[in-house]
């Protein structure tokens, strides 16, 4: 029989761990708000910085738990796996809890998920943690990439990549600004909220929430009443680069969950339009919740069509396209990513983008603007798509242009925005400006 006191996250967080071993994860946010659905708020709190704690920490848990499995990590159970993961992290990670509860409640945890007849093996695996001291990660000086790959549970292949283009040592200082906790940045309809405490950015009208008010986001005093929305600086930082101007009428090609959407409608006024599309209709409808609490100055049509296979007809002023890629510069508000992303994916990712671009390069009028950005930091992701939509007929009408004049110029990378967290304390994003040839 399960142990009554285990606790209400530990047992949440072991059954959503089961389901990630098993491949059958899905999103990590949508899986814990369901598994907090029903809990109390303190206990939704813990059961969130188990399970990412536990993705930031995967690479040093494993150091510690595979040369004490036998079968080794791949031919372990799942439910085996899941409570070693989590009482591992316990034992290294936390200093909340002693070791012996938390191998006890490891062992309670595997149970709970009907791996009754493992909790030996979790019992003794946990043991020899416990008592054994934590293998060293390499030296940081003398093999950067390396140490990021061990002290910063970052997967080899993304190291190496980021290694070429960084270099080794800012590779690892990427790393390591990428596995912590994020700071939470939020645009504002109009006035700031009484209590809540905004400190200014280098990106207009972004502003980072410091210190934080206690509880969730939707708890946060002005949120029912449609004062401010969260979106990272670097993503406001987008918006910016496409320059929205009163009175413009804009597409928002990939809109959903809405963030960019909100700054463009509040941007064009009363006088102008956002056009907000996506293929995805439980993401446009979570938009339209957005657009209900937050009522911007802008008219916003939500309209549910994939843009690869039905190109918009327009003409407008601006189109913004931030396309759906390999997410690898939002690591740090997305840890598990990590894990679910191999260099494989990037060529079909990059295929997409480029399809995107073409296929909405028609709706911009002459003499607009086209935008395109991503939350990664790969090349072929970034500036090799830019060079392919260059070369094609449909970007023949297309030059690179310079940012508008704006306080981003500490962002930019000549007229590219690139954006780290390590430099600027913003998510990874790359974005830019492109201008079509007058009619």
């Amino acid at each position: 029989m399960t142990d009554p006191t285990l606790s209400a996250e530990r047992r949440a967080a072991v059954r959503l761990l089961v389901e990630q071993e098993r491949g059958h994860g899905g999103g990590l946010d949508a899986q814990l708000a369901r598994a907090a659905m029903d809990m109390r708020p303190e206990d939704s709190r813990r059961l969130r910085a188990l399970v990412y704690g536990i993705q930031r920490q995967r690479v040093r848990l494993l150091r510690r738990l595979e040369p004490r499995l036998k079968r080794g990590w791949t031919k372990t159970d799942p439910r085996a796996k899941a409570a070693l993961l989590l009482g591992a992290f316990e034992l290294t990670a936390s200093d909340a809890v002693p070791d012996r509860a938390a191998v006890h409640q490891a062992v309670e945890a595997c149970r709970a998920v009907g791996g009754g007849r493992l909790a030996g093996l979790v019992n003794a695996v946990l043991r020899g943690v416990a008592s054994d001291p934590e293998p060293l990660a390499p030296d940081r000086d003398l093999e950067p990439l390396a140490w990021a790959v061990a002290a910063c549970s970052m997967p080899r292949w993304i190291m190496r990549r980021l290694g070429r283009q960084l270099g080794p040592v800012a590779a690892a200082a990427w790393a390591e600004a990428s596995n912590a906790e994020p700071p939470i940045f939020v645009r504002l309809r109009d006035e700031a909220p009484e209590g809540l405490s905004l400190q200014p950015t280098d990106v207009p009208g972004a502003w980072l929430v410091e210190p934080r008010p206690g509880g969730p986001v939707h708890e946060w005093p002005g949120f029912e009443a449609g004062a401010f929305w969260v979106a990272d600086a670097a993503a406001q930082a987008v918006v910016e680069l496409l320059a929205p101007q009163p009175g413009e009428t804009l597409l928002d090609a990939c809109a959903a969950p809405g963030g960019k959407t909100l700054a463009l409608a509040c941007a064009v006024g009363e006088s102008g339009f956002v056009a907000a599309a996506d293929r995805s209709g439980s993401r446009l409808t979570k938009l339209k919740d957005s657009i209900s609490r937050i009522r911007p100055s802008g008219p916003v049509q939500t309209v549910e069509v994939d843009l690869l296979n039905d190109p918009p007809a327009g003409p407008y002023d601006g189109v913004l396209v931030d396309a759906p890629c390999s997410a690898l510069g939002v690591l740090r508000r997305h840890p598990e990513i990590r894990w679910e992303r191999t260099s494989s994916d990037l060529p079909e990712r990059a295929a997409i983008q480029l399809g995107l671009l073409r296929s909405v390069a028609g709706s911009v009028r002459p003499g607009g603007r086209l935008v395109y950005s991503v939350c990664t930091w790969t090349t072929e992701e970034t500036d090799d798509v830019v060079a392919a939509f260059l070369a094609s007929d449909e970007g023949a009408d297309f030059a690179l242009a310079p940012p508008p004049p704006s306080s981003l110029d500490g962002l930019l990378d000549g007229a590219v925005l690139r954006t780290h967290p390590h430099t600027s304390g913003f998510d990874s994003f790359f974005a830019v400006r492109l201008q079509r040839a007058e009619g």
